[in-house]
């Protein structure tokens, strides 16, 4: 399903902060600001148990690859 795409601007500040959650978390910046407008609209879609469980599975061993890295 293609998807349609959207252009924003945001604050300096703003643009930063999220470029080091992404890095921290291996989320893309679209995960999170789709998730971020999800909840900030209500409209959160229920994310099976399992797919919560691989997703933080898969930023745990993300996170724990980048400490490897830097150690």
């Amino acid at each position: 399903m293609i998807k349609p795409q959207i252009t924003i601007r945001v604050h300096p500040d703003l643009l930063s902060r999220l470029e080091k959650y992404v890095k921290q978390t291996g989320e893309t910046k679209t995960e999170v600001i789709v998730h971020a407008l999800e909840e900030y609209l209500e409209c959160s879609k229920v994310t099976p148990l399992s797919q919560i469980v691989m997703n933080l599975s898969a930023r745990v061993t993300n996170l724990e690859e980048k400490s490897v890295r830097v150690n």
